[in-house]
C-alpha cells in the first residue's frame, strides 16, 4: 500500500513538472511575440510572400500539429487565437513520411494560453 502511494506521488509530481514547463514555454512564446494581425487564410498567404504553387505542396504545422490546408483555413477562420509567428522552411532535402516536401509552414499562435 505504501509503495502504491509513493508511485502515485511520483506520477503526480512528473505530471506537474510537465505542465509547469508547458506553461512556461507558452508564456515565453506569447511575451516575446506580438500578434501579426492575420485574420484570414488569404492574409496568411500574402504574409508569407510565397508563390501559391509552392503552398499547395506544403506541410502545414499549426502549434505543433500537422494539418491539411483546409484544416488550417478552418482553424484560422474560427478566430479563436492570434497568429504570433509564421516560419517557412524550404529545401529539396526535406522529407515528410517518405515523401520529399518543398516547404514547411510553421504557425505559432497564442492558443496555448487557452489550454492552460
Amino acid at each position: 500500500m505504501r509503495l502504491k502511494f509513493i508511485l502515485f506521488f511520483v506520477f503526480i509530481s512528473i505530471l506537474s513538472c510537465k505542465t509547469i514547463k508547458e506553461r512556461k514555454a507558452c508564456y515565453k512564446l506569447t511575451s516575446e511575440n506580438q500578434s501579426l494581425g492575420i485574420k484570414s487564410f488569404d492574409e496568411l498567404k500574402e504574409y508569407t510572400g510565397t508563390y501559391w504553387v509552392k503552398l499547395l505542396d506544403a506541410v502545414w504545422i499549426l502549434d505543433g500539429e500537422v494539418g491539411t490546408e483546409d484544416e488550417i483555413k478552418h482553424r484560422i477562420s474560427e478566430k479563436r487565437f492570434d497568429i504570433l509567428k509564421v516560419e517557412l522552411i524550404e529545401g529539396d532535402s526535406i522529407q515528410f513520411v517518405c515523401k520529399r516536401v518543398p516547404l514547411y509552414v510553421l504557425i505559432s499562435t497564442n492558443n496555448c494560453l487557452n489550454r492552460n
